[in-house]
């Protein structure tokens, strides 16, 4: 069944075929890898929910929409305001759009954890990828990742469009 040897030589080969040569490997033509998944990222920042959850960020991380804790705390809060030493957000407030913010606060309740949590941690805290997906116990990879947050951002933009549909 098998041939057996006298020699061992480097060259040694079955009978009948020829031997190898090392030059005989062909060249593959160079293809980018994630070319088309780098293209649907690029897509995705710019779909108009992405534009109202960056919305709901700022909305979220405004300092003026949080109530002093205390009277005495909003009194001295609007001391400050007056005398000029407490920082002015108002061009930051009129980029905002705090109907639309709100509402996605509101569909934000309909969500389950783990896409609440991402869209959290994604936008409101900034947070990286890598992070986010340790936090929620996941694997650490960017396509994992991506597919999580596109199912939060259309679960949230589903429910916003259900929230509307019944205030109307």
């Amino acid at each position: 069944m098998t041939d057996r040897r006298s020699t061992i030589t480097l060259n040694w080969r079955p009978a009948g075929q020829p031997a190898r040569r090392v030059d005989d490997f062909a060249e593959v033509p160079y293809t980018p890898r994630n070319a088309t998944r780098r293209q649907e990222r690029q897509d995705h920042a710019s779909s108009p929910i992405h534009e109202r959850l960056q919305n709901w960020a700022r909305w979220a991380n405004a300092k003026e929409r949080f109530i002093a804790r205390s009277a005495t705390a909003a009194f001295c809060d609007r001391l400050k305001k007056e005398a000029g030493l407490l920082e002015s957000f108002s061009d930051e407030r009129r980029r905002m759009d705090d109907e639309d913010a709100y509402l996605i606060e509101l569909s934000l309740f309909h969500l389950r954890g783990t896409q609440k949590a991402i869209l959290r941690m994604h936008y409101v805290e900034g947070r990286a990828w890598q992070p986010i997906m340790r936090v929620l116990q996941f694997p650490v990879r960017r396509e994992l990742f991506e597919s999580l947050l596109r199912t939060a951002q259309a679960a949230v933009e589903l429910m916003v469009e259900k929230n509307t549909e019944r205030q109307r």
